[in-house]
C-alpha cells in the first residue's frame, strides 16, 4: 500500500525537487521559501496550504482545468499574473506539481 503523504510531506517532496534542479537559489520570504532561478523567482510556498508557481499563458490555460489548481491571488479577488496555487491537501497533486514546477523553472529561466 502506498504511503499517503501529509500536506506537509507533499511540500518537502516539491522542496527536494526544486532544490536539485540547476542554478537554483532559495531565501525565506512571506513566511515561506521562494525559489529563484538566475534571480527571478519560479515558486514559492507552502503559502496559505499551497504551492505557488508562473507559469506561461498555455500552461496555466492547461492546469487550471485541475481541481488541485487555483489562480494565485494576492487578496480574495486580486489575480496575480502568471501565477498560480495547487492546493498540497490535495493527494493527487504531488506528481502533477512536479511535472508543473519543472515547466515553471524552464520558462522563467528562458526569460530574458
Amino acid at each position: 500500500m502506498p504511503v499517503r503523504l501529509t500536506a506537509q510531506g507533499r511540500f518537502e517532496v516539491l522542496d527536494g525537487t526544486v532544490r536539485r534542479l540547476e542554478e537554483v537559489s532559495s531565501r525565506r520570504m512571506f513566511g515561506c521559501e521562494g525559489y529563484f532561478i538566475k534571480g527571478k523567482m519560479f515558486c514559492f510556498g507552502p503559502y496559505k496550504g499551497g504551492f505557488v508557481v508562473k507559469l506561461s499563458l498555455d500552461a496555466r490555460t492547461q492546469v487550471l482545468k485541475e481541481p488541485f489548481v487555483t489562480p494565485f491571488k494576492t487578496r480574495s479577488t486580486a489575480k496575480f499574473g502568471e501565477w498560480v496555487r495547487f492546493d498540497l491537501s490535495d493527494s493527487r497533486s504531488t506528481k502533477s506539481v512536479i511535472k508543473i514546477l519543472k515547466k515553471s523553472y524552464e520558462y522563467v529561466r528562458n526569460q530574458d
